[in-house]
């Protein structure tokens, strides 16, 4: 069994039964108050049930589809910095930025390490990684509510687009 299979069973979604389709609702609307009505297909990296809407099972190391396919991606809940070596992390970074149009939006939710006991990336060295693929962050948050990041916000979030 493969260590995402392991990781994100049963056991994962009874830990996280609470996110629910209230809260991915709320996550649409932030990212659509941010970026407003896009022209063309968003992306979804990570885990997400969209109902109807089409579904791709990849690595997110080698995304299934062409350069510049999509005019906005998201990352919504820490989806990002389950490899254990930083070149495959940074990988999932470049391919995110391989899919995406030029000037396209991504919404990047995160983790903020300073609160956590775990072994993430700060905002320094995301930073560092989403720069060195072409991705510019236009805005930090630290939730949901457009709260400004600090040290003791709940989450990391960013904003911003393909340069």
């Amino acid at each position: 069994m493969a260590w995402f299979q392991e990781w994100f069973g049963e056991e994962y979604l009874e830990l996280y039964s609470y996110r629910d389709a209230t809260e991915a609702r709320r996550q649409v609307a932030f990212f659509a108050s941010h970026f407003g009505r896009l022209r063309g297909p968003v992306l979804d990296v990570g885990i997400g049930d969209h109902g109807p809407m089409p579904l791709a099972r990849a690595d997110m190391r080698m995304l299934p589809f062409c350069s510049g396919s999509f005019a906005g991606l998201v990352n919504f809940f820490t989806s990002f910095g389950y490899f254990s070596d930083e070149e495959e992390n940074l990988r999932v970074v470049h391919e995110m930025a391989r899919v995406l149009k030029k000037n396209a939006v991504f919404l990047f939710d995160y983790l903020n390490v300073s609160r956590e006991r775990v072994r993430g990336y700060d905002l320094d060295e995301i930073t560092r990684m989403f720069t060195s693929c072409g991705l510019a962050i236009r805005d930090t948050f630290g939730d949901f509510t457009d709260a400004p990041y600090q040290c003791t916000s709940p989450r990391l979030i960013l904003a911003g687009r393909k340069i």
